[in-house]
């Protein structure tokens, strides 16, 4: 009597690297892990037909490459912006320099947004007859020099503006620089300049478009109704 031979058995246990892939490909950072431990279990299925979980492993690839693009796009697009921002210092004064008014208004908020071109071209011409022809702004690695207070909104970083005078030699002048951020949006795209403070460093302050507040005044600004 001819006898059937068995049917294999089923799968009985999950690949543990298809569960690892699947579960590390929606985690943050490290769903860049997904598609090896994903190839690990289709490589580690093959022979074991005890294990299970080919399905998993595919789905953990595919989300984890999906998900890492996204991050990694995401990543991008957010250091791309504090590069635009931490560059609209140097693009607002060289559009200052160039006579460019509505270059510079665009880099900025209330009040430098609404300076008329009389009054920036006063204050360019005050800058270059204390320090030259403008050359560059990087950012300094020291905190901001400057005991005024910050509003709500803005945030201070320091800088070091470069002056060529007219014998030639550069000047380099400490610059601390106040950010503010809209009230209508959280896009580090809508942030802009506030204000500007050259020290020269002779006990000289240089604050443009307006004076620098102080810790009384921002109490009170604190206090208004809608601030």
């Amino acid at each position: 009597m001819n006898m059937a031979p068995d049917a294999p058995a089923p799968p009985t246990r999950w690949s543990p690297l298809a569960i690892a892939s699947i579960v590390t490909s929606v985690l943050p950072l490290a769903s860049a892990l997904a598609p090896l431990l994903g190839v690990g279990a289709l490589i580690g299925l093959r022979g074991r037909p005890h294990l299970r979980g080919q399905a998993l492993a595919w789905a953990g690839i595919a989300v984890g490459i999906a998900a890492t693009g996204l991050q990694v796009a995401g990543a991008w697009s957010i250091a791309r912006a504090f590069n635009t921002l931490a560059a609209r210092p140097e693009q607002a004064l060289r559009a200052a320099w160039a006579g460019d008014a509505e270059g510079l208004r665009g880099t900025m908020t209330p009040p430098g947004n609404e300076a008329t071109e009389a009054r920036i071209a006063a204050w360019v011409a005050d800058l270059r007859g204390r320090f030259g022809e403008f050359e560059s702004v990087r950012m300094s690695p020291t905190a901001p020099g400057s005991a005024a207070p910050v509003g709500e909104r803005e945030m201070r970083a320091a800088y070091e503006a470069s002056f060529r005078r007219a014998d030639g030699t550069v000047a380099a002048v400490p610059l601390a620089v106040t950010f503010e951020r809209p009230t209508t949006s959280e896009a580090i795209d809508s942030i802009r300049v506030r204000r500007f403070a050259f020290m020269p460093g002779d006990g000289t302050r240089i604050v443009w478009p307006d004076d620098e507040p102080t810790a009384d005044g921002a109490k009170q600004d604190a206090a208004k109704p809608g601030q």
